[in-house]
Parts: structure tokens; sequence; C-alpha cells
């Protein structure tokens, strides 16, 4: 089904090929003026980012996490999820192994959180949401979280980014295995080439598992006269997937030619929470993600042109309850911005986006289809040599919902040169349903209105280097609200339906700080985050609504989070703990089973490198859930005790 799609667009692809040609040879007719000389402020930076604007982290108006490739040397036997747990201050929803993880943001839901993949979002269009479990972590090199930011740059959404940079060029050959418990294996190739001005790497690879692993449930026992705990098996619980990843890249003087071309194809089966095992469902995910890139630097401008083509099939088969669910869904965009350094005090960054997105679907009683343009424009304007001014402002058209805009202004402080920084952002966004909540036969609403947002964060960060030690410590503290916010409560008819009944306060704090201390035989890094999340209902959804103050469903308040990484020589040696605090199931915390005992988690990891007839193998060893601890994130959905993951690392 995946790949008959995406023949069938061939007819759009190369339409939209047209338009990038169209804009590409308006691009080149532009004569750029000569410029100012910029401070180095102006740079561009090779990373990741979750905006347009290239600045250092440390200068932006807003708090964000960068976990970089060297962070996630270590960590080849986990996935995303467990990556963005171990070093952001997000909480991710796992339903445990071979289920759906999805993400938490200060509160905000993950239809709320955009996901996005070089500038590009992940977030599924009939659902709103990115099912983290299904993303390789061998295809990462980098990931960038970022809570409080506007996201102005991208539309919509209002609970923050997520931004995964894919592996780029490495002249090398790799190859990596892994065998664990629960029959657990992944198998992957990496190699990449310069060819006559032009790096090309690809990256495959297979994984699998039968998630059969053993937890403890409570049942009645006639014979003790009450209930007892048991000790059963998970079920019904086995996925596989393959992924392919392209990129083919060329620098040529001031021009910049990338492509990628991301492939993935996975099959789960479901058996759902452990009161009600089912044993006759599945689920097939698969996508094809094209991105195009082209970049010209010409004196102080630089202009990008981009094109994005996607194909994602989501198909749910459940032969107990006769489900034979189909879906696809087909997203184009087209991208073009011009960054102009105007002078050494003032960087403009303009931007426009057309996207369309399509569902196909066997639910809906005909195809759905959401076109966008968007214009975006970002300013950084620095009137002071101490003062960094950020403002934003993005305006979006959308067939659904005509005309919205969203702002932000975000302002940064160095108080003390290179040492101490105020950072304060302030936006209001918005949220347009999921193609589900206006289109579900019989049950969605084509009237709901968009969620609107706002939010507003402050922060001190500080930095001290001293020879080959370095620390950075930040502490924030962060306000949002949304009003018209959209939740699926049950009708007469005892089905759910989606109104827009919600109005929600959300604040909390976060406290972090990272040391590092690097030589050329040791290394040290140490890292801790503690975060509060106060989420609640805060007006009325119906008289007598018991749920208003309640913390938000499956929020923790508190969680406490602690890694340290110990290098010398060729052995590295990792620990991430973690405490997640008490959570409830139940909007009116009135479930029998609330609230969820809070659970703490620590996963190690030892590996060691050496050299073998002309290539350098790498042994890596984890050990997950250290204290074999029974808990679930989600109720009815146990995570595994104690687990052991082998990996053998090739580099040639």
């Amino acid at each position: 089904m995946l790949l008959s799609g995406v023949k069938a667009s061939v007819l759009n692809m190369i339409y939209f090929r047209l338009q990038l040609a169209l804009v590409l040879l308006f691009i080149l007719s532009l004569d750029a003026h000569a410029q100012s000389t910029a401070d180095s402020l102006w740079l561009d930076e090779v990373q990741v980012s979750a905006s347009r604007i290239d600045i250092l982290d440390t200068y932006q108006s807003v708090s964000s996490f960068r976990i970089d490739s060297a962070m996630l040397v270590s960590l080849k036997a986990t996935s995303v999820s467990d990556v963005l747990q171990y070093y952001s201050p997000l909480f991710i929803r796992n339903n445990g192994p071979g289920g759906l993880s999805t993400v938490n943001s200060r509160g905000f839901s993950s239809s709320q959180t955009q996901f996005i993949w070089n500038g590009f979002p992940l977030n599924h269009s009939m659902l709103g949401v990115t099912d983290l479990s299904i993303i390789p972590i061998s295809t990462v090199s980098e990931l960038l979280t970022s809570s409080g930011s506007g996201n102005t740059s991208f539309g919509d959404r209002g609970g923050g980014t997520i931004a995964i940079q894919t592996k780029g060029y490495k002249e090398k050959v790799a190859l990596y295995y892994q065998i664990g418990s629960f029959g657990e294996q992944k198998y992957s190739v990496e190699a990449g080439a310069h060819v006559s001005k032009v790096d090309v790497n690809i990256l495959a690879g297979f994984q699998s598992s039968d998630n059969d692993f053993k937890y403890s449930i409570r049942e009645f026992s006639n014979d003790a006269g009450g209930f007892i705990s048991v000790r059963k098996k998970r079920l019904y619980n086995e996925n596989e997937s393959a992924s392919v990843l392209v990129n083919i890249r060329s620098d040529i003087k001031r021009h910049e030619f990338q492509t990628k071309l991301w492939i993935l194809d996975s099959e789960n089966q479901i058996p759902g929470g452990i009161s009600s095992v089912n044993d006759a469902a599945f689920q097939n995910d698969g996508f094809v993600r094209w991105l195009t890139n082209w970049r010209l630097l010409q004196d102080k401008t630089t202009y990008n042109g981009s094109l994005y083509i996607a194909r994602q099939s989501l198909d749910y088969i459940d032969a107990n309850a006769s489900i034979n669910s189909l879906s696809d869904i087909q997203s184009d965009a087209i991208d073009f911005s011009i960054k102009s350094v105007l002078n050494n005090r003032l960087q403009i960054i303009s931007a426009i986006r057309a996207i369309r997105n399509k569902a196909i679907t066997s639910e809906y009683p005909t195809d759905v289809q959401r076109d966008e343009l968007s214009v975006n424009v970002n300013l950084v304007w620095t009137p002071t040599d101490f003062l960094f001014i950020y403002p934003a402002i993005h305006g979006n058209y959308n067939t659904d919902y005509g005309v919205n805009y969203s702002a932000e202004l975000g302002l940064n402080t160095e108080l003390v040169k290179e040492q101490l920084f105020l950072k304060v952002n302030a936006a209001r966004n918005y949220v347009a349903p999921t193609f589900n909540d206006l289109y579900w036969p019989g049950l969605g609403n084509p009237e709901l209105e968009i969620e609107e947002v706002a939010k507003m964060e402050s922060s001190l960060l500080h930095k001290l280097k001293i020879s080959n030690w370095s620390v950075e410590t930040k502490v924030l503290g962060y306000i949002s609200s949304i009003e018209n916010g959209i939740r699926w409560l049950p009708n007469g008819q005892g089905e759910s339906a989606p109104q827009n009944i919600e109005s929600l306060d959300l604040s909390g704090i976060e406290w972090s700080s990272e040391t590092r201390w690097n030589t050329k035989t040791w290394g040290l890094r140490t890292g801790i985050i503690i975060t509060q999340v106060l989420a609640s209902i805060s007006e009325e959804r119906f008289e007598n609504d018991a749920s208003v103050g309640k913390q938000l469903i499956y929020t923790p308040e508190w969680q406490y989070k602690a890694n340290v990484s110990f290098r010398f020589k060729q052995l590295t040696t990792s620990a991430f703990y973690n405490f997640v605090d008490d959570r409830y199931s139940s909007s009116d915390h009135s479930s029998p089973f609330d609230p969820l005992s809070s659970y703490q988690t620590l996963d190690v990891v030892a590996s060691i490198k050496f050299m073998h007839k002309l290539a350098e193998h790498s042994l890596q060893i984890t050990i997950r859930n250290v204290f074999d601890e029974e808990y679930s994130v989600i109720r009815d959905y146990p995570l595994p005790g104690r687990h052991l993951k082998i990996s053998i690392i090739t580099n040639f």
C-alpha cells in the first residue's frame, strides 16, 4: 500500500519540482547588496535547530536541551524516547516495548508538541502525535528540545518543539549488531564515500523483538480467598522494522545541495492492556520521506529552498473486533527563506511555505485535505553588545480555518560577559484540530475551533569554563494557558466525541546542571535535571466538574534525573537515573487505581574499544532497570524488569 501510494504521487512530485525550479530561478535572478561586516554572532553553525535562527543556544531567548552525537555514542541500545527521558526535562508516556511512545512537554499533550525532521513536521495529520518508538536511534545524530519556543518558524503547535537531525556524511564503513533480552536483535550497516565533490552516505538497519518479558498482576484467587500477585509473560507483543536512510550532499563554493531519502516499515502486534489481552491485533506503520534542500551564500545573505514529499501509511487490523482500518497520509511542501545580515546589529529571516496534507483512509466517507500557506518573519536585533531581542510573527492561511496569526517576543541579556545570561520569552500560538477531531465518522466535529495557547518563560543561565573543565547551570520558571482545549468526552450514547471544552493552566520550574571535564586520557560528564509541572483544568467543563484544579492525567508533578559518563582511554561507563512522581489515570483522580505509584530506574552502559585487523571494534553492554523495578508509566502497560543488551560495533 505504501509503495503504491508513492507511485500514485509521481505527478504531484513532478509538479512540486517545477515549482521549486521556478523559485530557484527567481533566487538566481536576485542581486545581493554588500553588507557591513557582521559580528561573529551571525556566523552559521552546523547544528540542528528548533527554529530558522542559526545562533548559539547560549544567546537564544528560550532554554533548550541539545543531545549531540557524543552523548549518543553510548546509547546505541536505546530508543529515541529513552534518550529524551535521559537528557531532557520531557516526560515520556511509554506504553512498554513494542507499544506507543509519546511525549508530554510541561503538561502539553503530544499532539500539541511539534516533532520536526530537518525543519518539516512528523506529526501524524489524523492523530496529531508522533510515535517515538518507530524512529530508529541509529538514524539520529542529534536531538534538540525547546519546550518554551513559540514555534513561529514552523506554524501551529503550542507545546514546544523536538527537532531531530538524521545522520549525514561520514567517510567510513560501519557494522552494528545487537542482541538482547526478550528476543531482541538489531542489525545495521553504514557506508559513506566522497566522489568528485559529492558526499554520499547510506544507512540501513533491521530490528525485531518478541517483547515477551514477565510482569506481575493482581488476580483474585478462590484458594487464597482474595487477591494475590501472579507472574505472567507478555504475549502477542512481537515487533519488527526495517529502515533505510540515504543522504547526498554537494558543497561547491557558495552553493550547497543536499537530498535525503528516509524509508521505514514496521509491524507491531498490539496486545492491548494486561487486563484484556488481544491475540489478533496488529499495526503496520511505514513512511517514505524525501527532502531536497538548496542553499546559496551571497555576501551576507543566505537563500534556502526546500522541497519535502512524504507518504505515510498506518494500518490497524483486529480480527477479533472485525476492524480493518487502512490509512495513507500524503504531505507535500515547498519552502523558501532568506536570511540577511543588514548590519552588525540587525538580522532578518523571512520565509514562506506552502504545504498540503491529505488523508486517504477507510475510516472516512471521503478523502480529506488541508492546504496551508505560511509566512514568517523573525528579527534578531542587538541594540547593545549585551542585549539580544527576538521579535517574530507568523501568519498562516489554511483551508479549514482561514487566517490565523502567532507571535513571539524574546530577550536575552548578557549580565556577565560569556558567563551569566537572563532569558525571557513570551508567545501566542494555536493548535488546529486533527483530521480525526474533525472528520471521524459519527463523532468528529467539523465545527471545532482552534486551541489557543499563551506562554511565557524566564530563565537564568550560568556558564563557567576553566581549562578542560566546564559547568553550565540553568534555572527556569514558566507559565502557560490553553483556551478552547479539545477533549474527547463521552456523549449520551456512551461514545467519546471531541469538544472545545477545556481551559488549562500550566506552570512549573526546571533546574538543570551539566559538568564536563576532558583531557586526552580522561573524560567526565555529569548532568542533573529537576522539573516540577503543575498542570490542571482551570474552569468547569460541565456542572460540578470534579476535575477542576486536579493534576492532569499521566502528568507527574516532579521528575528527578541524573546521568554520569566516565571515560578512561578506550573504556567508557555511563549511568542514567530517573525518578518519576505519582501519576493519575483519571481526570478527577477518582479511579481505584489512582494514584499510580512513583518509580525509579537506573540504566548502566559500559563499552570498550580496541583495534583488530585494520578496524576499530567496540563492545557495549547495557543493563536496563538495574533495580528490577516493577512499574508502569501508563496503567495496564507494564515495563520490563532488569534486562540485558550486548552490542558490537565495527568501524573500518
